[in-house]
């Protein structure tokens, strides 16, 4: 079995003064499926969407798709549906007649009791995939909830934001039925960031693709419809949508998350960023990982650089070999992160869970009275390799956690830098207010997602972070923010500069005039009072006093434009 986990991730903004107003809105909303209060150290689940479950558990029971066992000529068979005594059975008739069943279930198999005659009383159950997303959420939700505890600052985890299971949705590929997730965190800086996560499961390893790898087409996606608050007979109304990649199911979860925020969010496709999982479960096939990577070279490239085969094949080997070697985050035996700036890769080797799984099959069988007809049964079936790949897939969607928690607080970090170079780019900082308050947001950013100040202790989630920030090149970007800043700073002085000196010359200009002004009157009275009674000039001055008055005006006027000038002159040096 190979299996491939797609994870989509955006950023969006939102007014941080409605952060508490959010939470409000969506824990009234009931439209999650779980959340932890990291403050109060305790969790929920949704009961409206738990008896929900219920109900479609007993609908699948009662009314099953098919038998769930291969009839033997020679054996007489009867079933009984056993559902719990609260349901309601005339409620179950009426859903059974409304939305009737799908093939989009499991079947859990269980032997409870067996005579030396051959025959035996075993409990199927017809388990709605939808149980298992459930499951799988409260499951995760715990795993990131340990992450953060066991890695981040105690700040950080308590205060700073709120994670939310939003609910699920159901993808049908290649007549398989998977299930999808949507994880909703608001940081209470004003952004959320949304993850949708869908799973993919194939016989083998898929090929490279023909196709750009982000807009792969999924034939068939059911969702539930958007709502401002949730009952537990609304889940049973879905959209059924057709041919839609990731993208569009991002901007349905948008919409759905605004309904239930009460509040109008929008997203910029170019801050989405993608990243893939994949599985190669192979048993007894590969014993090292990079054994696997060799192998499929061009399926890497192609999927860390967002390519068909076609551009795969552009390439020399050693250009190859060159790109995967330099986008390597983290590398182990079974085991590999490779992170390029906007897409990465988690590879699980065939053997890393299946000694885990394998245990976690024997302690089931080891609660069952007949641990070898279980086991024996279960073959025949052919459940047995179906319950060991649920719980290899089970067990890649909760450890993926350990890299991608990591990932989207990088991911968080280049957004801000970004942010601030577009908005620098708008020419939004002209003031030194302005360029006071984008220093400001910048240091915080800084500040607090430096993973100093981050991470509550050395370690290798640490090294894994900054080693994050390097190969997506968030490093770089913020170098050349802090660069770019300063150059914005100095244009800012230099215009302040300018406009000092400009001031200046227009008092110099203004006083100017004055005095000029002022000045004709003060020489009138200089002529008249003075140069009148001044031997020998003041016979000729007494004759032409007007002539003198205007020569000593020009003379004044003369030197004040020559001033101006000349200052003029040297401001526009």
């Amino acid at each position: 079995m190979f299996y491939k986990v797609l994870n989509m991730y955006s950023v969006i903004n939102y007014d941080k003064k409605l952060y508490e107003q959010i939470q409000k809105n969506i824990e009234e909303s009931r439209g999650y499926v779980c959340y932890i209060n990291s403050k109060k150290n305790s969790g929920k689940t949704n009961s409206r969407y738990e008896k929900y479950l219920r109900y479609k558990q007993a609908l699948y029971t009662i009314h099953k798709p098919h038998n769930p066992t291969k009839q033997k000529d020679d054996f007489n068979y009867h079933y009984e549906a056993l559902v719990p005594p609260d349901i309601d059975i005339k409620k179950i008739n009426q859903l059974y007649e409304q939305f009737g069943v799908q093939e989009d279930y499991i079947n859990e198999y269980n032997i409870i009791n067996e005579a030396k005659d051959g025959s035996y009383v075993a409990i199927h159950t017809p388990t709605p995939i939808e149980c298992l997303a459930l499951e799988n959420l409260i499951e995760i939700d715990q795993k990131i909830e340990k992450t953060n505890r066991f890695n981040l600052s105690k700040n950080f985890v308590m205060h700073n934001h709120k994670r939310y299971m939003l609910l699920p949705f159901l993808i049908k590929s290649e007549g398989v039925f998977t299930e999808a997730y949507a994880i909703a965190n608001i940081y209470d800086i004003g952004i959320i960031t949304l993850q949708i996560t869908m799973t993919f499961e194939h016989k083998k390893v898929i090929s490279t693709p023909e196709n750009i790898p982000r807009n792969m087409k999924i034939p068939e996606v059911h969702l539930y419809k958007s709502k401002k608050n949730y009952k537990s007979d609304d889940f049973w109304e879905k959209d059924i949508v057709s041919n839609i990649n990731a993208d569009g199911i991002m901007e349905h979860y948008i919409k759905q998350l605004s309904e239930l925020s009460n509040i109008s969010l929008e997203d910029d496709r170019l801050n989405r960023r993608i990243n893939w999982v994949f599985g190669d479960f192979d048993k007894n096939k590969r014993s090292d990982l990079q054994d696997f990577i060799k192998h499929n070279k061009d399926l890497y490239t192609s999927y860390l650089l967002n390519g068909t085969k076609e551009h795969s094949n552009r390439y020399f080997p050693s250009e190859v070999d060159e790109i995967l070697k330099g986008f390597e985050v983290y590398k182990n035996k079974q085991c590999i992160y490779m992170c390029s700036p906007t897409f990465s890769i988690i590879t699980f080797g065939s053997t890393l869970f299946y000694e885990k799984a394998k245990e976690i099959l024997e302690n089931h069988e080891k609660e069952s009275i007949k641990q070898k007809a279980y086991e024996s049964e279960l073959r025949k079936q052919k459940a047995y390799e179906e319950q060991l790949n649920l719980i290899l897939k089970k067990q890649t969607i909760i450890n993926m956690f350990d890299f991608l928690r990591f990932y989207e607080l990088s991911f968080i970090k280049k957004y801000f830098v970004r942010n601030l170079l577009q908005n620098n780019s708008n020419n939004q900082y002209t003031s030194t207010e302005d360029y006071n308050l984008l220093r400001k947001e910048f240091n915080f950013l800084k500040l607090q997602y430096d993973e100093d100040i981050l991470f509550s202790s050395d370690g290798s989630a640490k090294d894994l972070y900054k080693a994050i920030l390097e190969r997506t090149e968030t490093n770089a970007l913020l170098k050349k923010s802090e660069e770019l800043f300063k150059n914005i700073r100095e244009d800012i002085v230099t215009q302040k500069e300018i406009k000092i000196k400009s001031n200046e010359t227009n008092i110099l200009v203004i006083s100017s005039l004055l005095t000029i002004v002022l000045g004709y009157n003060g020489l009138r009275l200089i002529v008249n009072d003075i140069l009148t009674k001044i031997p020998p000039i003041n016979h000729y001055v007494i004759l032409h006093p007007l002539r003198f008055t205007v020569a000593l005006w020009s003379v004044l006027i003369f030197i004040m434009l020559y001033l101006n000038i000349n200052r003029w002159i040297i401001n526009r040096k």
